[in-house]
């Protein structure tokens, strides 16, 4: 995150909830959701999006019966570093 910032920069926060973020931004970025209902309501809906769009694209891969790159969208895996992806119900 970068330093001084109000808000989370929206690459972070995408790389984030992709779980590509690298271990050095994982603390700054995590500790800032702990203290900003903004960003955590940005990243409650970019991880919403992501799940939207993979699962479209799992759609139309099972009605074209091709496989589609979806692999950008993956979710950040439940095990990795990050608090956010675990929360109740996912």
């Amino acid at each position: 995150m970068k330093t001084g910032a109000i808000h989370i920069e929206d690459d972070e926060l995408e790389l984030y909830c992709l779980g590509r973020a690298t271990s050095s931004e994982l603390a700054p970025i995590e500790r800032h959701l702990l203290n900003c209902p903004v960003c955590l309501n940005r990243a409650q809906a970019a991880l919403e999006y992501i799940d939207t769009l993979r699962a479209a694209l799992l759609r139309l891969e099972s009605e074209m019966g091709c496989p589609a790159d979806h692999t950008g969208l993956r979710r950040a895996d439940p095990e990795a570093p990050g608090w956010l992806t675990r929360f109740p119900g996912e």
